[in-house]
């Protein structure tokens, strides 16, 4: 998925990401497999990451935006 450009989809273009809206069509293309891990990835760490401060976001966004990390929660 990171070589897709997928794992940054909905971040700013200023750190990686593709600057997309909405990452439905993502969603529904990937639905049969990892669904749960893109959706954390993007949603829940990378969303609130992009309301972060700017040091923050260079800092974890844009590694996060190419797929070099993967976003979790627990």
């Amino acid at each position: 998925m990171a070589d897709l450009g997928l794992m940054g989809m909905t971040v700013p273009v200023e750190f990686g990401g593709a600057g997309a809206d909405d990452s439905m069509l993502a969603v529904i293309d990937r639905s049969r497999r990892c669904l749960t891990a893109f959706q954390v990835h993007n949603s829940l760490v990378c969303g609130g990451l992009r309301r972060s401060t700017a040091r923050r976001k260079e800092r974890w966004l844009r590694p996060l935006a190419k797929g070099r990390m993967l976003g979790c929660f627990a």
